[in-house]
């Protein structure tokens, strides 16, 4: 029965090489063409690696209580916990100027700020797109509500970029009611070309019945039949990534050898499976190469509010394990590290396989 709701989804995994087809799909079939244009007539002409998106936590706390949340966000009490209008406003005008053309807002959970999220739609509405917003889809028992005022505020008014709302499903504690709200007023009301719809869903291992069979059930009980090949599936397996978490959980690993063969981001500018190249920001102004929330430190970029985005690029373009991965991909590790050490160490995903590399290859001075 799970394999024939899975079907019902659109799978992220089926590479197409058109543009305007994926789980992150652009307007136009001349998506690269367009986008090398404009970014030629932006300040950062100089940079190898010019950054398509730049995807960054509108805030770090959320309203939901999830276990094994690798954000800790429900952990989070001190510190910065939200940007402010007007650090939006000057984060999309230093995206235009030095030519990033999309932004992305998670969290936590972003709809805590909806008010100044719409406020930074609209601010940069004819400057730069909004390509994603990730959600646990609480909003979604006011559904109308919300998408007008996100209509109103310009979300379907991108240059390149189909807008792409991400809802996640776990251990999150939203009832599924409103995540199917939100599926059936996305069917009902928009057409493919103009707005995604994706559910990620994340599995334990050894779970009963998965969210993802609740979520469909809830869907037939409520609406009838199910929009089949609307909606977009991430299907996964939460891992041992909440460094607050007071025990571990059971997983499925791998050895590193295999990991870093699954991570096909080399950087080159892509859209439908994932987005890529990025910048990665946490609420605090921390900024990393890729949307992994716990990234190693030899990845770190630099903060956006002490060096600004100018030198973030720079050092995203200087960082010698984005240049190694650029040229021969996570895979290339395998050519400086040898077999036996990968083949005998575990990990759960590829970014842990990836962290793993790093970390040796700077204990031993292996790139440089």
């Amino acid at each position: 029965m799970e394999n024939e709701i899975m079907e019902k989804f659109l799978s992220i995994n089926e590479q197409n090489c058109n543009p305007t087809i994926g789980k992150y799909s652009s307007k136009k079939e001349t998506f690269y063409e367009d986008i090398e244009k404009w970014q030629e007539e932006r300040n950062d002409k100089d940079h190898i690696i010019k950054p398509i998106q730049f995807t960054f936590e509108i805030t770090n706390r959320c309203n939901c209580n999830c276990k094994d949340c690798g954000m800790s966000a429900n952990s989070i009490k001190v510190g910065k916990t939200k940007l402010n209008d007007e650090e939006l406003y000057k984060l999309v005008d230093d995206l235009y100027e030095q030519g990033v053309p999309a932004f992305a807002i998670t969290g936590g959970e972003p709809f805590l700020e909806f008010e100044n999220m719409c406020k930074m739609i609209r601010y940069s509405e004819n400057k730069l797109d909004i390509s994603k917003i990730i959600s646990n889809g609480f909003w979604g028992k006011n559904v109308d509500l919300y998408f007008k005022k996100m209509e109103e505020s310009g979300l379907l008014n991108n240059q390149f970029f189909v807008p792409s709302i991400q809802i996640s499903i776990g251990e999150q504690t939203v009832p599924l009611e409103y995540v199917c709200n939100i599926i059936n007023y996305v069917a009902s009301h928009y057409a493919i070309e103009e707005l995604n719809l994706g559910i990620v869903h994340t599995r334990l291992k050894g779970a009963k019945e998965s969210q993802l069979s609740k979520l469909y059930n809830t869907y037939i009980e409520k609406f009838g039949e199910f929009p089949d090949g609307r909606i977009y599936l991430t299907d996964s397996y939460y891992v041992n990534s909440n460094m607050k978490a007071k025990e571990k959980i059971e997983t499925y690993k791998m050895t590193v050898f295999d990991a870093i063969n699954e991570c096909d981001n080399r950087f080159s500018i892509e859209v439908g499976k994932f987005v890529s190249p990025k910048i990665f920001m946490k609420c605090n102004g921390d900024c990393y190469p890729c949307e992994v929330f716990n990234m190693h430190k030899d990845m770190f970029l630099g903060n956006y509010f002490d060096i600004g985005l100018p030198k973030i690029l720079e050092n995203l373009n200087n960082n010698k394990y984005v240049r190694f991965i650029r040229k021969y991909g996570t895979v290339g590790f395998r050519e400086v590290i040898t077999n036996k050490i990968l083949e005998q160490n575990f990990c759960e995903t590829s970014c842990y396989g990836c962290e793993f590399c790093i970390k040796f290859c700077e204990e031993n001075n292996l790139i440089r």
